[in-house]
């Protein structure tokens, strides 16, 4: 069990911005099993909490917010079985937040992963966090004008790329086959935009 409060907060508070954070807690609990002949073994829970996070803009409310995640695996015959990975975010009025994913990774062919992976939620709702990390006040680039483009030069067709020959790229194998992912997300919810029966 490893317990921890300044290992994260350099990290998190480089990515606020203007905002301050207040408070924070990280704690970690893992364990393992090495089996040669059978399955090998990890669990592990991660959970950070009572994270405050000072808004001079007032866009965040002062609640504290808290992360957990879970982790149940296990390894033999070159196949993963993922048993439970599960992902924990503070509940709100519109969503539970809780994530889940499990299923098998094979390994056993060479150069090539198949399987079978299925994702669930019934309701997430990212606003809070998403905002954490994103000032609303900046526009990034949207209010700088672009520079003009420069005119193609006929005499020198390397400066207008784009009257080279187009060719089709060279096929790309991808180490997949027959490996399936399924999502299904009842409700998604990110500031305004709401996504309803997402598979």
């Amino acid at each position: 069990l490893f317990r921890s409060a300044a290992l994260l907060k350099p990290f998190i508070e480089k990515s606020l911005g203007d905002k301050k954070l207040v408070s924070v807690e990280f704690s970690a609990k893992t364990s393992a099993k090495l089996n040669l002949s059978g399955e090998s073994a990890a669990q592990a829970e991660v959970k950070i909490a009572n994270l405050v996070v000072d808004d001079p803009s007032g866009g965040i409310p002062k609640m504290p917010l808290a992360v957990d995640f879970g982790l149940d695996a296990g390894y033999a015959g070159q196949k993963l079985n993922l048993r439970k990975a599960q992902l924990n975010l503070a509940p709100t009025p519109r969503a539970k937040n809780q994530l889940a994913l499990n299923g098998t990774v094979d390994l056993s062919r060479p150069n090539t992963i198949g399987g079978a992976l299925t994702l669930n939620s019934e309701a997430l709702d990212l606003t809070t966090y998403y905002d954490l990390f994103v000032d609303k006040g900046k526009t990034g680039a949207a209010g700088k004008s672009a520079s003009p483009a420069k005119p193609a030069d006929a005499k020198n067709p390397q400066a207008n790329p784009s009257s080279a020959p187009k060719t089709e790229p060279e096929p790309v194998k991808l180490p997949i086959d027959g490996f399936t992912f399924d999502a299904a997300i009842g409700r998604l919810f990110l500031r305004e935009i709401a996504i309803t029966n997402f598979t």
